[in-house]
Parts: C-alpha cells; structure tokens; sequence
C-alpha cells in the first residue's frame, strides 16, 4: 500500500512541474539558472507519511517560463495543453498518462524579476483526491 502512494505522490510531482511550452508575451524574469522549491500538501495522506518537498536547479528561459520536471524518465507521457502568460503571471494545464489513470494539473507561477512564488493543483484518478504544491523559485545566476 505505501509503494501504491509513493508512486501516486511521484506522479504528482512530476505534474507539477509542468514540462515546456511556449510563450507568447514576457514576464518579468531573469532567465538563468532557478532553485526551485516544491512543498506538497495532501489532505488524507496516510499517518506516518510526511509532507514531501523537493529543491532542483534548472535553467528557465523567458520564453519557456515554465518549471519541467527535474527526473524526465519517470514523467511518463505529460502534455501542456494550455499556457498563458498575463502580466508577469503564467499559467498551464497539463495531462499525464500514469498507470493510476488520467492526472489532471492547473499551474500558476507568478514572477518578480528574480523569484517567483505559485502553485500547482493535481486531482488524482480513481481516488477523488486533489493535490497541491507551492512552488518558490530564485535566480542563482547565469546558466552554464
């Protein structure tokens, strides 16, 4: 049972970092490298199991704003359906195909020049449960 959960929680992180998609205005980000943040909190979660949060290095361009997965082999088959940008807010939608059925994500990330503060909403097939993540995110400098 705690191996089933373990891989739903994986999969929710995973959608919650979104994956690419392509801008069509500017937010006000400094494109480079980014620390971020991903804190996940889920009503009902088993006792004994912690909240799960994570911190990656990525680099983000202003014109792909949004967060991908840190680990592309476990992502499975995710696709950005839809992503806005308005003002220096950006947000998607994003279906993954997991062996739990069909997850369902709707990101918001707003930015503030050099970091940005959002969050991410799964709900997770066949459990009636919805999911989110707070996402924070910096800029440590130039990418490599």
């Amino acid at each position: 049972m705690r191996s089933k959960w373990l891989l739903v929680l994986a999969a929710v992180m995973v959608a919650a970092l979104g994956g690419k998609a392509v801008a069509g205005g500017q937010v006000d980000m400094k494109p480079g490298k980014w620390e971020i943040t991903s804190s996940m909190q889920m009503p009902g979660m088993p006792s004994g199991m912690q909240a799960m949060s994570f911190t990656h290095i990525q680099c983000l361009r202003s014109d792909e704003p949004v967060p991908e997965d840190p680990n592309p082999t476990q992502q499975g088959n995710c696709r950005t359906q839809d992503m806005r940008i308005e003002g220096d807010t950006v947000t998607w939608k994003m279906v993954c195909d997991s062996e739990a059925g069909k997850i369902t994500s709707s990101g918001r990330i707003t930015y503030q020049g050099t970091s940005f503060e959002g969050e991410v909403q799964t709900r997770i097939p066949g459990q009636n449960m919805e999911v989110t993540n707070q996402l924070q995110g910096r800029w440590v400098g130039p990418c490599d």
